[in-house]
């Protein structure tokens, strides 16, 4: 079946019932598609103003984040991540408690064809150990303020 679409920002939503929604609707992408690049970037160079991520920390105050800056990061962050030995298919632990960093830090996985796994931070040694052996976690990512999951993360991985 031919797409009806082949620019997956821009498709008309031209259906005129949920039938005929279901009929005609499909999803389409490129082969090599990647959401960091093709959509999140994209934004970013079409609109580098325009709000990504609105982000209110423990205090309340309000950080807007916007495509461009999510871009500058997600490529800095690549850039770490690669230097560090990150490549596609690779496993990453997230453990960043509700931190506004997690989004540039998912768009650079997603760069480099990683999989950020996140993970909470009310994790044991044994449940940091269980997670890092079931989805061979290749490195972990850690709040500094979260001084109980990095105790038990640094103790786990000295078994591994």
């Amino acid at each position: 079946m031919k797409p009806l679409c082949y620019d997956y920002l821009n498709c008309p939503t031209t259906f005129s019932t949920y039938d005929d929604f279901n009929k005609k609707f499909r999803i389409t992408r490129p082969e090599s598609f990647n959401f960091a690049y093709d959509v999140a970037d994209r934004i970013a160079q079409e609109e580098p103003d325009r709000l990504a991520v609105l982000w209110t920390d423990e205090t309340g105050a309000c950080i807007r984040y916007t495509f461009g800056q999510l871009k500058e990061e997600s490529d800095r962050a690549a850039n770490l991540f690669k230097s560090l030995g990150i490549r596609k298919g690779d496993k990453v632990m997230l453990i960043l408690r509700r931190h506004l960093e997690f989004w540039p830090i998912l768009m650079a996985l997603h760069k480099l064809g990683a999989v950020g796994v996140p993970a909470t931070h009310l994790l044991t040694e044994k449940d940091v150990l269980y997670r890092v052996d079931a989805a061979r976690i290749q490195m972990m990512v850690i709040s500094h303020k979260d001084e109980g999951v990095l105790r038990s993360a640094e103790v786990a991985m000295q078994k591994c």
